[in-house]
């Protein structure tokens, strides 16, 4: 149990600190505001100053009270009832400290002056007194207490929010990579269909190839089939898919553009989403039929925004319609955020595809 007080009291942040003063100004405001109507004459600035550090003690009284509670389960239905009752006693005990340092500090409190004016005597503690000193302090501490509870659970409800939102965010993610890791896994089987017949034909004519178009098969396979199972790749390995992927499909089609690689040394190993480029390239290649474009052209730099790359092909009129580029928006905001975004450019002579990275 004194464990647990120690580490609640050891735990008081700037904020809380900056809170006790905050109350013990409030309580000076009170007790001063009678200070204004009387006229203390030249012991002002003691009245001042002794109503000051009453105030702070009782302050620090009231937190040394509130933190235990304060610090106890957010989530628990009795925290509203440990509050107001650690506020209470509080209260009760800084009335009492009060009182003590009243009759023990050295500059005299208006109480006194008005006692000395009067030529009574100092009025001793009994219950109606401390109950008046009690509501005195309670009142403004408890409504300070409520608003700080207020504010930290406006604060926690925000930040709930936004931990489920980038749940959702990251669950889509996974949802758009499976789906890609889908989509991938029934388009490679036809162009593995695809690549076995014409290995096995050029096995079947003899043709010098035959081995070497076996070889590249079987680097494509190595590149492509572990990105089934995995959520994150580099641009290295993007553009080795990609060189991969063209190897093979100049074997059935040899007009397959060829790959070129443009980036600073060391930004290959940059972490990108999975399937970024080989969906880009593969519809490219789709809408350009017969009319494949000869050189495919990576190249990334750092830039203020982030990564930008570029997919270039010599071939015009390779975007596609609005509706696949919101689509392939759309999947890249999923898979790397929401400041990510994919642009487009044809003209005559080449497609420029260019992709910007947070």
């Amino acid at each position: 149990m004194m464990r647990q007080l120690l580490n609640a009291w050891r735990s008081l942040s700037s904020t809380e600190a900056l809170l006790i003063l905050g109350l013990s100004l409030m309580f000076s405001a009170i007790d001063l505001s009678d200070l204004l109507r009387y006229d203390a004459g030249h012991h002002f600035w003691d009245v001042v100053t002794h109503h000051l550090v009453t105030s702070l003690a009782a302050a620090a009284v009231i937190m040394l009270c509130w933190l235990p509670a304060d610090r106890s389960s957010q989530h628990s239905p009795q925290r509203p009832w440990r509050l107001a009752l650690a506020t209470l006693l509080g209260s009760v005990l800084a009335a009492l400290t009060i009182w003590e340092l009243t009759l023990h500090l050295p500059w005299p409190s208006l109480t006194h002056l008005v006692v000395a004016k009067g030529k009574k005597p100092m009025p001793t503690m009994d219950a109606m007194l401390l109950i008046s000193f009690t509501l005195q302090v309670f009142l403004p501490a408890s409504l300070v207490v409520a608003a700080s509870e207020m504010l930290r659970r406006q604060r926690r409800a925000t930040d709930d929010l936004q931990q489920v939102l980038a749940e959702q965010v990251q669950l889509r993610r996974r949802a758009m990579a499976s789906r890609l890791a889908a989509l991938q896994a029934q388009v490679e089987p036809q162009l593995l269909f695809d690549a076995l017949v014409d290995i096995e034909q050029a096995y079947d004519r003899q043709q010098a190839d035959a081995a070497l178009r076996m070889e590249r098969l079987i680097r494509y396979l190595r590149v492509a089939l572990p990105r089934l199972r995995e959520t994150g790749t580099t641009l290295e390995a993007e553009a080795d898919l990609l060189d991969s992927y063209l190897d093979v499909m100049r074997d059935l089609q040899p007009r397959a553009p060829q790959l070129v690689r443009l980036w600073p040394d060391g930004l290959g190993l940059h972490a990108l989403p999975p399937m970024l480029l080989l969906p880009l390239l593969q519809r490219a290649l789709l809408r350009a039929g017969k009319h494949a474009p000869s050189t495919c052209k990576i190249s990334a730099q750092r830039r203020d925004t982030g990564l930008v790359i570029t997919l270039e092909l010599d071939g015009p009129g390779l975007c596609g319609d609005v509706n696949e580029l919101a689509e392939l928006n759309q999947r890249l905001t999923l898979l790397a955020g929401t400041q990510a975004r994919m642009l487009c450019r044809s003209d005559t002579a080449s497609t420029l595809f260019t992709l910007v990275l947070p």
